[in-house]
């Protein structure tokens, strides 16, 4: 698998990013977070199709800080550490842009939670748990 990341604008991909969002979310326990902030596609290059994307935002509380509201990979991707390349983009972005500090949750996703802690985040507990009591909350300082 010959894999690109490219940053892409959200009002030139949505048909693409929305449509796998739709194969790999449950839209009534996780509705699309709509197409605010930065975007990446990633392409299996041998075959041309997008195979993935993330998304990265700036905090709703904190204008130093970024959240990583979505991420999602077609079946056929996972297990080849593309969630950590797109994780490191978006660390990368957020150093650019000056922010201090990226946070994310997830729910009942071990993977998500292992490539995370590969790329340095570590588990905390918010004061405002946005994401409900079950979520694992995660951050990291860059």
């Amino acid at each position: 698998m010959i894999l690109s990341i490219r940053e892409v604008r959200f009002e030139d991909e949505a048909p693409v990013i929305i449509s796998m969002d739709a194969a790999l979310f449950d839209a009534v326990d996780a509705p699309f977070p709509g197409g605010a902030g930065f975007w990446w596609l990633v392409y299996d290059e041998y075959y041309s199709l997008p195979i993935g994307y993330a998304n990265l935002r700036q905090s709703h509380k904190w204008a130093d800080c970024g959240f990583l509201a979505r991420a999602g990979l077609l079946p056929e991707a996972r297990g080849h550490g593309v969630q950590k390349r797109l994780i490191r983009a978006r660390i990368a972005k957020a150093r650019r842009i000056g922010w201090s500090y990226l946070i994310t949750n997830t729910y009942r996703n071990p993977a998500s939670v292992n490539s995370l802690i590969a790329c340095g985040f570590k588990a905390y507990i918010p004061t405002y748990k946005w994401a409900g009591a079950d979520a694992q909350y995660w951050r990291r300082k860059i």
